[in-house]
């Protein structure tokens, strides 16, 4: 008797067979999904929350929350369950329940028409269980697309190209492609499988309608992508640099996992391979019978082959072949239920009843592996369930607004139903949480953060409580060092020295941010700097500025006793980007400095030890702050808040300057009419956006007639330095502990909105004189367009700014006059210092003319130091200019010179110097215009560089 005399029975008897079959998987993966996520720990958490959020309309999301890479189709179900029954645990599991449901309906439907009615229940049955990662993380939509778009694409592909069918396709695969770009191969494949088999016949019609279908079906991520500069296909930078061979190696790796495989005992592991290459090799039989007589079969198989060739080949050299994760493989998995089913089928046929045995055997195995992990999930979330409420009640009775946690505790934001929101610190996914915590005033820290932020609040001299809640550590209660200080001024200031250095350091003591200590650091070899009081000061916090965000990874403080010897001030501190601003603790941005407090110390001198953690890493220091200890009373910041905004209101000031706490305060009371400098990182994402990069260092600080700056009496002086010199008449208010800088009636002009180099910096405003050049553009450019009366009136100012630009300019200590081919000209440098002691790092700077030129050769300078003999001892390239602001480059003034500072490290010994460019391009050498000598297209500069031996 043949395969084909075997009858299937009735149509009603085979419907009620797939439908208790699928309802009966879909029962299984809702028990697994509830046993194993009671409290929804980890993705099922956002899971959980998003479906929340879109039943009670707060948030429409396109894409899961932080990855605009992974469409929601699956939550959108469960939200609409969610709707109609009620918020619970059991119900965010209902799209997972309805989409395992299709699964193993499209898994059915597929397999039976590629094969039989008994390959169709047998495919069923081996997915009725596992494999455990089946339907996670919402990969269960994607093995269904993936088999409708393989099974639709086959059917096509048997006829001529119809138009209503192709257009069906192309709407399925723009669905696919928003949900998960892991369809990428299988659309592949299945374009490819038409293209063949449509061959030499019109087909512009459908093919145009397959676009057009699927744009349309993709609406979501190509709306999405066309508004966020296409942040949805940042992973191509995953498809780099990765060998195939090795990658397909992780692949089997990966495919065993997926199976299952890897965790099982020798016994049961040759077992269930042994089932496995039993089905493969009747599933091989089964295909040599039909696969002349079946079309279906034969154009099925091609496109299961090249399925295989595109994902495994996209698998290989992606970084997910190398992720522990082997979910990223879903899109072979059709492949082997289509043989297992095959196989199944086959041994049906000669063995109506023993041949169902593998198959049964294989899923009794998956859930051999399976339930014991179910049971040991299930009985650690019983008993986290029990602990739950002591934990609630507690951070309610601590007043806590919001909690900073590791990503694993983020389920505790659906198991207290939102009452805290609870968030990471780096990269939280939920824009909603991540508001939240920032505009919180009391905030508290879990787990592993608590106890980093304790050691923080011990190092910045604050304090803090801190409990242990069921195993997990949290740090509540933070209070903020005193802030009874005063910051020093420069005059105050006797000198800061490097130590093991002939250098004095001026730059950071000048309200400048343009300029800067700049040095490199090395692990065991750091910097020390060395700070001289004119008179004995009883200090109690150091801090430092950088307008790069290059801060040292460690520091210490150290004071100096009667005797002359050095004693710890502090203990060692690291750098982990966490700073206070007002009552409490913020990571990172705009508005971060580094600084610690501690009990006051009269000292004459203090010394700042600057470290790293990296092999190499270098300090940019723009700004030293040091402050004394100040007895005068101060009102906290939350009691005089009410007063402040009464003022702002009184005064009609609707853009505020303020430090973090303060902004996020200013603009929250004041419902969003007082417009404050807050961390716009967090504000200007959107529900659908990862985490934004957040940027350290100042932003521009342009003003407007109702702008007014808050600071902290403690470092007014800053800004009030900083306004005088750009002659900028704000009037000041105090309002303990802030002084507020706003226009008096009158005193407002135009031209005060083109200070471009005024920034704002968190603490104070501080000039930044690298964009005095804007400056002075925007000025004449207002000059110009304005009437004569007033380009009169606005002249001086826009003198001033120019001759701060000509005395800011440093001038070479060699002149020169090297013109090059590119149009850039050498117009100096500066070795500094010329006796350089060997060791240290020897500081070139060069003065470069651009004289219209655009740079569009991308040119690299090269220096070379030669000895006695001619040979080239040294050499340092550098790309021209590469790290030179925008405005230095877009705003010039006729005959500027910027300059370029090179830390190079060398050697004792007397050294000839030549220079010279290369096109960054084809590292060809341009020609030089000079009356000096030159070799080989390099100039021999006229001063000769001494280095002196290294002092004992």
């Amino acid at each position: 008797m043949t395969m084909e005399d075997r009858r299937e029975p009735s149509r009603t008897r085979l419907i009620l067979i797939v439908l208790a079959l699928g309802l009966l998987g879909a029962g299984i993966r809702w028990l697994a999904a509830y046993w194993t996520c009671q409290e929804v720990k980890g993705d099922y958490a956002v899971d959980a929350i998003m479906t929340q959020h879109i039943a009670t309309g707060r948030s429409l999301p396109t894409f899961f929350y932080g990855q605009p890479y992974m469409g929601v189709p699956e939550i959108y179900i469960s939200s609409v369950f969610l709707r109609l029954f009620g918020s619970s645990l059991e119900v965010t599991f209902a799209g997972k329940v309805v989409v395992s449901l299709l699964v193993l309906l499209a898994l059915f439907g597929w397999v039976r028409d590629v094969g039989d009615w008994r390959a169709g229940v047998a495919a069923m049955l081996f997915c009725l269980v596992g494999p455990v990662h089946l339907f996670t993380f919402f990969y269960g939509a994607t093995l269904l697309q993936v088999v409708l778009l393989l099974w639709w694409g086959t059917r096509l592909s048997l006829g001529p190209p119809r138009t209503i069918a192709v257009l069906g396709l192309g709407l399925l695969a723009g669905f696919s492609w928003y949900t998960n770009q892991l369809v990428f191969g299988t659309l592949l494949a299945v374009v490819l499988l038409l293209v063949v088999a449509w061959k030499g016949q019109m087909w512009w019609c459908p093919m145009v309608a397959g676009l057009l279908g699927f744009i349309v079906g993709g609406w979501p991520w190509w709306v999405w992508n066309l508004r966020h500069n296409w942040q949805s296909l940042a992973f191509r930078g995953s498809f780099r640099g990765f060998s195939v061979v090795e990658g397909l190696q992780y692949l089997a790796l990966r495919l065993a996992e997926l199976f299952d495989l890897t965790k099982l005992s020798p016994v049961l592991l040759t077992t269930t391979l042994l089932f496995y290459l039993l089905l493969f090799i009747a599933a091989g039989c089964y295909i040599c019978a039909r696969y002349r007589h079946r079309p279906v079969l034969r154009r099925c198989l091609a496109g299961l082959c090249l399925l295989i060739i595109f994902n495994a080949y996209c698998f290989a050299i992606s970084h997910f072949a190398r992720l522990p994760a082997p979910r990223y493989a879903i899109p072979l998995l059709p492949v082997y239920v289509l043989l297992v089913g095959l196989g199944s089928a086959y041994l049906i046929q000669r063995r109506p009843y023993s041949g169902w045995l593998p198959v049964l055997a294989l899923a009794s195995l998956q859930a051999w592996y399976i339930l014991p992990t179910t049971r040991l999930t299930s009985q650690h979330d019983r008993a986290i369930r029990q602990v739950l409420p002591p934990v609630v009640n507690f951070l309610q009775q601590q007043k806590c607004e919001a909690i900073f946690a590791p990503w694993t505790l983020g389920w505790l934001n659906f198991a207290m139903q939102e009452r805290i929101a609870i968030g990471e610190v780096l990269d939280e996914r939920c824009v909603a949480y991540e508001r939240a915590i920032e505009k919180a005033t009391h905030v508290g820290f879990l787990g592993d953060h608590a106890l980093q932020i304790i050691g923080f609040v011990r190092a910045s001299g604050g304090t803090t409580a801190h409990t242990n809640l069921c195993g997990v550590t949290l740090a509540y209660g933070l209070q903020p060092p005193s802030q009874q200080r005063r910051l020093l001024a420069p005059g105050d200031i006797a000198e800061v020295r490097h130590v093991g250095a002939s250098e004095r350091i001026t730059a950071v003591l000048d309200h400048d941010l343009a300029t800067e200590w700049a040095a490199p650091l090395e692990v065991g070899h750091g910097q020390t700097l060395e700070i001289t009081f004119r008179e004995p000061v009883a200090v109690q916090s150091i801090g430092m500025q950088s307008a790069s965000g290059r801060y040292p990874a460690l520091w210490r403080v150290e004071r100096e006793r009667a005797d002359g010897t050095w004693a710890a001030a502090t203990t060692p501190l690291t750098n982990d980007m966490f700073f206070w601003s007002g009552p409490r603790i913020f990571w990172h941005g705009h508005a971060y400095r580094l600084e610690t407090s501690f009990a006051p110390i009269a000292t004459r001198k203090l010394r700042l030890h600057l470290g790293t953690t990296r092999l190499s890493d270098e300090l940019h220091m723009s700004e030293l702050l040091v402050y004394a200890a100040d007895p005068q009373p101060l009102r906290t910041p939350t009691a005089a808040l009410p007063d402040l905004i009464a003022l702002l209101h009184a005064r009609h000031l609707r853009h505020v300057y303020a430090d973090r706490w303060l902004a996020n305060q200013i603009h929250q009371q004041s419902a969003g009419r007082i417009t404050a400098s807050r961390e716009q990182a967090v504000y200007d994402r959107d529900a659908d956006e990862p985490a934004r990069v957040r940027e350290t260092g100042p932003i521009p600080c342009p003003l407007r007639a109702s702008s007014a700056i808050i600071v902290h009496q403690a470092e007014a002086a800053l800004t009030r330095t900083t306004l005088a010199a750009l002659q900028i008449p704000m009037r000041e208010t105090a309002l303990v502990p802030w002084i507020v800088f706003d226009f008096a009636p009158g005193t407002w002009r135009p031209e005060f909105g083109c200070y471009e180099n005024l920034c704002w910096t968190g603490l104070a405003c501080l000039r930044n004189s690298q964009d005095d050049k804007r400056t002075a553009t925007q000025l004449a450019r207002l000059r110009r367009r304005d009437a004569a009366e007033r380009a009169l009136r606005l002249w001086p100012t826009h003198q001033l700014a120019l001759r701060t630009i000509g005395a800011a300019t440093p001038q070479p200590a060699v002149p020169l006059a090297i013109r090059f081919n590119s149009g850039v000209t050498l117009s100096g440098l500066t070795f500094s210092p010329t006796n350089s002691v060997s060791g240290q790092q020897l500081l070139l700077t060069t003065f470069w003319k651009l004289d219209g030129a655009q740079l569009a050769e991308h040119p690299v300078a090269f220096f070379h130091f030669l000895d006695a003999t001619g040979k080239v001892c040294f050499q340092d390239d550098f790309g021209l200019l590469e790290q030179t602001p925008p405005d230095a480059l877009q705003c010039p003034y006729p005959g500027e010179a910027i300059p370029m500072t090179r830390h190079i490290a060398i050697a004792a010994g007397r050294y000839r110097v030549r220079c010279g460019l290369l096109n960054g391009y084809t590292l060809h050498r341009l020609w030089p215009h000079t009356d000096l000598p030159t070799h080989w297209l390099t100039v021999d500069l006229p001063r000769d560089i001494t280095v002196a031996p290294a002092t004992q």
